[in-house]
C-alpha cells in the first residue's frame, strides 16, 4: 500500500533510510551517515526521498565515507563486534596480535591508515614482506582471515563499498618434505640392529618390509597372520583409512611377526599386551633410540 510518505508498505527502503513505527501506526524515516568509523542519525522525516536526499547531502558536505575507516577503527569495530556475537576469547588474543604486529612501529602499516588505501596490490606487498620475514604460508593464511574479518565488517557496516581480499592471490603453500628411509637402507639397518638388539631388528623390519603405519602396528593382533604366512590382514578400526587390506609378506618374515605377536615362555611379545596406545609407544620409542644412534633422519615409522 502506497503511503503520503511515498513508501510502498514492504517495499524496499532507499540505501542509508531506517524506518521508525511511531504511535498510531504512523511511520517516520531516518537516514545516517558516516562519521569516525560510526553512524550518525538523521532527524525524522515524513518520507523516505526526505531522509535518502538528507543523506546524500550530508555525504555531500563530507569526505567520502571511506576516508574515516582507518585501521585503529576498523579494529574498534572488530572489538565490539567480537564481543557481540560472543567470539572466543582465543581467537580475539589472535586478531589483537595481528593488528599490532601490523600497525608496530616500523611495521606494516600506521594504524591511522585508511582502509580505503589498502587495495590488493597492498595487501599482496604484505604478503610478499611477510614471506619474506621466514613467515610460513600458514600463519600469513590467519594473518589474511583477520584482513577479510576486518574489511567484510566495514563492508557490512557500509562503511567501504567493497573488500579487496577476493583480488588477493594467497601464497602457494608448499609441503614440507619429509624425510624417507629408502627400501635398501633400510634392509642395512635391520641387519645392523640385529647384530646387538633383535627385538628392535623386529620391530624396524616390519616397518621396513610392510611400510604399516605405527598406529596400525600398534593394531595388530595374532589373528591378523594368515595360517600359511604369506598375507598379513591390516583391519579397518586399525586403519588410518578405516579400510582393511591385506599384504603380501616376504620369506622369513612370518618368524619375525610371530615373535612380535604371540605370547611364549618369555613373556608377550613387544606388540602384545598393555595398551594400543603404549604398544604404538614402544613402537615409537624404537625408532627414535635408532635414530639417535644412527643420526640418520629418515629413521622414523611411517
Amino acid at each position: 500500500m502506497a503511503t503520503r510518505s511515498g513508501y510502498k508498505s514492504g517495499g524496499k527502503l532507499p540505501r542509508y533510510v531506517r524506518i521508525r513505527k511511531m504511535a498510531h501506526g504512523r511511520i517516520r524515516f531516518q537516514s545516517w551517515w558516516p562519521d569516525d568509523g560510526a553512524r550518525r542519525w538523521s532527524k525524522l522525516f515524513d518520507s523516505a526521498d526526505e531522509a535518502h536526499n538528507y543523506a546524500l547531502q550530508m555525504r555531500g558536505q563530507l569526505k567520502q565515507h571511506g576516508d574515516y575507516v582507518t585501521i585503529a577503527s576498523a579494529m574498534d569495530l572488530l572489538r565490539k563486534d567480537c564481543r557481540l556475537k560472543g567470539t572466543a576469547a582465543g581467537t580475539l588474543r589472535q586478531y589483537e596480535e595481528r593488528y599490532r604486529t601490523i600497525t608496530r612501529d616500523g611495521g606494516f602499516f600506521a594504524a591511522e591508515s585508511r582502509m580505503a588505501d589498502l587495495d590488493a596490490n597492498e595487501l599482496e606487498w604484505f604478503i610478499e614482506k611477510r614471506l619474506e620475514d621466514g613467515i610460513s604460508p600458514n600463519t600469513i593464511d590467519l594473518d589474511m582471515a583477520f584482513w577479510r574479518r576486518l574489511f567484510r565488517l566495514c563492508v557490512r557496516k557500509r562503511l567501504l563499498d567493497f573488500s579487496p581480499i577476493d583480488q588477493v592471490s594467497k601464497p602457494r603453500k608448499v609441503a614440507p618434505t619429509r624425510p624417507v628411509l629408502m627400501f635398501p637402507d633400510g634392509r642395512k639397518l635391520v641387519a645392523s640392529v640385529a647384530e646387538t638388539n633383535q627385538e628392535d631388528a623386529d620391530i624396524i623390519a616390519l616397518a621396513v618390509y610392510t611400510g604399516i603405519r605405527k598406529t596400525e602396528m600398534a593394531n595388530l593382533q595374532p589373528r591378523d597372520l594368515s595360517d600359511s604366512g604369506d598375507w598379513l590382514t591390516i583391519q579397518a578400526d586399525g586403519a588410518k583409512t578405516k579400510q582393511s587390506r591385506d599384504i603380501p609378506l616376504p620369506p622369513g618374515l612370518r618368524d619375525i611377526i610371530s615373535r612380535l605377536l604371540q605370547i611364549n615362555e618369555e613373556g608377550p611379545g613387544l606388540l602384545r599386551g598393555s595398551t594400543i596406545q603404549r604398544r604404538g609407544d614402544r613402537v615409537r620409542r624404537v625408532f627414535e633410540r635408532w635414530k639417535k644412534k644412527t643420526g640418520n633422519a629418515r629413521v622414523q615409522p611411517h
